[in-house]
């Protein structure tokens, strides 16, 4: 049976959603699992192996300065065009409260150079950056860019 993950997180580790020590220390204290890390050749190989076409979340995205978070999304589109098989395309995550005419640039340019399918995740959580209120860079909650 053919399987389509509508909804999958990356096991690289430049695509994985918990980033900092911070948040892999509660994915521990949550579930009780540590981080392991895949190529993206290797990624791409466990999705075949389990017969699934997948599309991939970088919802961690939405904290990013818009630099960083720009060749998080080129990343994203250079290893659907290497895996075309299993990976059907990107959710982004741009929060307009952030990023405003940036972020619709971003966008624009994101629609422009997808590959697959790319949708626009708008997440309603306000939940509070972990990496604390000091943080700076792709760590800043509420920064505007």
């Amino acid at each position: 049976m053919k399987i389509i993950d509508v909804h999958s997180h990356w096991g690289t580790k430049r695509g994985y959603p918990l980033q900092t020590p911070a948040e892999r220390e509660q994915q521990k204290a949550t579930w009780n699992s540590q981080v392991n890390y895949h190529s993206e050749a290797e990624m791409a190989q466990y999705f075949r192996d389990s017969n699934v076409q997948t599309i991939l979340d970088f919802g961690f995205s939405k904290f990013m300065q818009m630099e960083e978070m720009q060749a998080l999304h080129d990343y994203a589109f250079e290893t659907e065009a290497a895996h075309r098989d299993v990976i059907l395309g990107h959710w982004i995550h741009i929060d307009p409260r952030r990023s405003g005419e940036a972020g619709l640039k971003e966008l624009r340019r994101c629609i422009d150079k997808r590959v697959g399918f790319l949708g626009l995740g708008v997440s309603a959580s306000l939940s509070p950056d972990c990496r604390g209120p000091n943080a700076t860079s792709s760590s800043t909650v509420g920064q505007n860019n």
